[in-house]
């Protein structure tokens, strides 16, 4: 079979095996919305370890991670009426823009975080990482400096597999906007990135200087 074909094929799979989950996900939610503890139990295993890594895009405590993860679920459990009564949407998106709201609003709540780059320049040396690593860190660093937004809508596209219509349902944004979002953001991250690498090899040829 021809290169096309195969990828035809994979994309029709790949498209059947979500449209299996958006079933069983909306049966859960529908399931929660009677106080069903099995199947609330059940949606929690199947996001719980995504919601988490979710919110570790924005706080990195462990601890509070997690009581951050719980407060979304609890959220699902009184709420899941409201996404049944709206029938339609993704329940996956759903789930996510509880999880962006709740986070959203706990960094309004509290003091700005430390910058990203401090870790990236505190107590890290050349000499103590290797490359792969620091290269790591510097697209972190880029991630960070990117706009709340666009950051969320890369991470959630690229990082979390929810497609554009999904992401741009956790932003509450058109998917038009959605796609502007993460072209932005794309752009930004070669620039950032670009810069980095700049950066380095003035390094490197002042040092053999």
């Amino acid at each position: 079979s021809s290169p096309s074909s195969t990828t035809s094929t994979r994309q029709i799979i790949s498209n059947s095996l979500f449209m299996q989950d958006e079933t069983k996900d909306a049966q859960l939610i529908t399931g929660i919305a009677r106080q069903n503890h099995q199947d609330f139990a059940e949606f929690v295993s199947r996001y719980m370890l995504s919601i988490m890594k979710f919110v570790r895009r924005y706080f990195h405590n462990h601890a509070q991670v997690e009581d951050i993860a719980q407060d979304v679920f609890l959220k699902v459990w009184q709420h899941a009426a409201q996404w049944q009564a709206k029938t339609g949407g993704s329940p996956r998106a759903w789930l996510y823009r509880i999880a962006y709201n709740r986070c959203i609003d706990l960094l309004r709540q509290q003091k700005p975080q430390t910058d990203e780059i401090d870790y990236l320049t505190n107590e890290l040396t050349p000499e103590q990482i290797l490359m792969d690593d620091f290269r790591q860190k510097q697209f972190k660093v880029a991630m960070g400096q990117l706009p709340e937004r666009q950051r969320t809508a890369l991470y959630l596209c690229t990082y979390q597999g929810l497609s554009n219509k999904e992401a741009a349902a956790t932003l509450a944004v058109s998917v038009e906007a959605l796609e502007s979002l993460l072209s932005r953001a794309r752009r930004q991250l070669r620039k950032q990135l670009h810069s980095f690498k700049e950066d380095i090899n003035h390094g490197d040829k002042a040092i053999n200087e």
